[in-house]
């Protein structure tokens, strides 16, 4: 019998881009469970009696097995959102306290640093705003976290605008660092996913070059804009600019 001729095809590019998403979710879903219950483990271990050569050995594989968890729920997160399957929720908020909690997550990463985090909030900042609360806090806290990590000396600030219009509030949240700056041949780059603008950075500082990718995306969802100024060696400046509701 002669073998039957068999056509492979390469399935659409929105079907490889569908499968891929699902399979970062479904790979993240079954990897997750057993880190977090690794770093809780390690949490409880650290409360027992050890000797101090053991709570170092402890404290390492609770810190690595930290960041191996942070990353996977970084990449659920965006494939969340390159799915589409996040919907933003409308509730009222209190606005100081995401901002300021968003920015107080990477005191500690900046102190070991070295570097000065502040956060100004104006004065006519309203108390409370109708939006999605969770998601604005992720903003910021990518927002933030890459500027700490891209800035080995000096200071990195967290400025807040908040003009009225159209009975509502403008947003405008800028993440301003002492950094390693961007080139402006690669600044439409820092927003591609899953893309470092060398590897040299890449080995140095890590990561899965997700952070930014993020940012645009929730900043694009909750109907804002984001945009860039940078220069090597000085730092950058990263602005976005998102519409809330008023109470």
């Amino acid at each position: 019998m002669a073998p039957e001729n068999v056509t492979l095809t390469t399935p659409p590019e929105e079907e490889l881009a569908s499968l891929k998403t699902q399979f970062l979710a479904s790979l993240n879903h079954e990897v997750r469970t057993p880190l977090t219950g690794i770093v809780g483990m390690t949490e409880l271990l650290l409360e027992t009696s050890l000797s101090q050569e053991q709570k170092e050995y402890v404290d390492a594989a609770r810190h690595c097995a930290g960041d191996l968890l942070a990353l996977f729920n970084k990449t659920l997160e965006f494939s969340d959102l390159a799915s589409g399957r996040v919907i933003l929720e409308r509730h009222e908020f209190h606005l100081p306290e995401v901002l300021r909690s968003a920015v107080l997550a990477h005191v500690l990463a900046a102190r070991d640093k070295g570097l000065k985090l502040s956060c100004r909030l104006p004065p006519n900042l309203p108390a409370t705003a109708i939006g999605d609360a969770v998601r604005l806090g992720q903003l910021v806290f990518h927002m933030v976290e890459n500027a700490v990590k891209f800035t080995e000396r000096g200071k990195v600030q967290v400025l807040v605008e908040a003009p009225f219009k159209d009975a509502g509030l403008q947003l405008n949240i800028k993440v301003r660092d002492t950094g390693i700056g961007i080139a402006p041949d690669k600044l439409e780059m820092v927003f591609e996913s899953f893309r470092q603008l060398d590897g040299g950075l890449a080995r140095a500082y890590g990561g899965l070059g997700l952070g930014l990718p993020l940012a645009q995306k929730l900043t694009l969802l909750m109907g804002g804009h984001v945009s860039v100024e940078s220069e090597p060696g000085v730092g950058s400046e990263f602005s976005v600019t998102i519409p809330l509701e008023l109470v």
